[in-house]
């Protein structure tokens, strides 16, 4: 998630700061929810990546609990 991410975040950064004139509204650029959407997948993915044991953890808690 974090690998796929990353070049998309970046290309849409890169794609807002070209479309970004200083009186048009977050909003009203186009890139805008792409840029947050990939934002919030590359933070998801650092945390998988980060705190991977409290993931495996949460897992394993939950599958007990089916059992």
């Amino acid at each position: 998630m974090l690998v796929d991410s990353l070049p998309s975040l970046i290309f849409n950064g890169f794609e807002y700061i070209q479309n970004d004139t200083t009186y048009s509204k977050i909003r009203d650029n186009r890139a805008t929810p792409y840029l947050v959407s990939n934002f919030l997948k590359v933070v998801v993915g650092y945390f998988m990546v980060a705190d991977s044991r409290l993931v495996v953890n949460f897992i394993e808690r939950k599958r007990r609990k089916a059992n």
